[in-house]
């Protein structure tokens, strides 16, 4: 896929995220244990920077695992700014000082519901959640950096992608949603503009730290909305407020089923479904 050239803007201003004095007390806060490997420039940079950390509180269940920093200062210390985006929401593309040509994204958050986001994002890691590398505190705001993704699926509603794309792309959703169900989370906002895409085809689910515990509807909400998702991309924007396909035969009848089970059955039920079958390779979207 190729990105749109309209989006090299260099982005204005020295701080995109202003700070606020709702969430104080941020130093209570403690890091939380999170799975997955840093980069070697990443720990490298570390070394280099003798930014304080501060402590969360450990989940004994997962404590030997590797850690998720959480460093107080501003990012921008540590941090280029290159453009703003739209992915997930508004962030800021970076690189590190020194300039390097590994890009980052830069998100923020603050507020009286921050800790509980904090902890949701430090404990949720998944292939297909996006991946953070670390967080600052800084004026009683979280910065964010995460891995820095293509395109969101927004994007792709302009060139309709095909039945086999198409089940890559709900497959690894999927993947997600699933995911979250077997924690007792929903995320409750999988919409087109918070799927994103890397240049390699890897589909993630944006904004993990939004997901909430219940336990009672959890994956049935996200699965409908998976199915809104399918629609959107099947279809395009469309103002039709009807449930079903205005185009079927364009698609496969497994497909169309799929669609259809979206309103009523579990993530595990549609994870065995056939029309995923075909999805063997997320290269297809390269």
């Amino acid at each position: 896929m190729e990105s749109d050239n309209r989006r090299n803007t260099i982005f204005p201003g020295s701080n995109p995220f202003p700070g606020s004095d709702i969430f104080p007390g941020s130093d209570r806060l403690k890091t939380l244990p999170r799975t997955g490997k840093q980069s070697n420039s990443l720990r490298d940079e570390k070394r280099r920077v003798r930014t304080p950390l501060i402590q969360l509180p450990i989940n004994p269940s997962t404590s030997s695992t590797a850690l998720l920093p959480v460093l107080k200062g501003s990012p921008w210390d540590r941090y280029w700014k290159a453009y703003r985006l739209e992915l997930g929401g508004s962030v800021v593309v970076v690189c590190k000082k020194p300039t390097t040509e590994d890009l980052f994204t830069i998100r923020s958050f603050s507020g009286p519901d921050a800790d509980e986001k904090l902890y949701m994002l430090c404990l949720l890691q998944h292939d297909h959640l996006l991946l953070s590398y670390e967080i600052f505190s800084f004026e009683d705001t979280f910065y964010i950096v995460s891995e820095c993704m293509a395109i969101s699926l927004e994007d792709l509603t302009i060139a309709r992608p095909n039945e086999l794309q198409l089940a890559i792309i709900i497959h690894q959703i999927l993947a997600g949603i699933s995911f979250l169900a077997s924690q007792g989370l929903t995320h409750g906002s999988i919409t087109c503009s918070n799927i994103l895409v890397s240049a390699q085809g890897v589909v993630k689910i944006a904004n993990p730290e939004c997901c909430r515990r219940n336990a009672q509807q959890s994956g049935s909400v996200d699965v409908v909305a998976l199915g809104c998702v399918m629609k959107h991309l099947m279809e395009g924007p469309t103002k039709a407020k009807k449930s079903g396909l205005q185009n079927p035969s364009y698609w496969s009848a497994d497909a169309i089923e799929f669609y259809s089970l979206t309103l009523s059955a579990s993530p595990k039920q549609l994870a065995q479904h056939a029309f995923l079958k075909i999805s063997p390779r997320k290269e297809e979207l390269v």
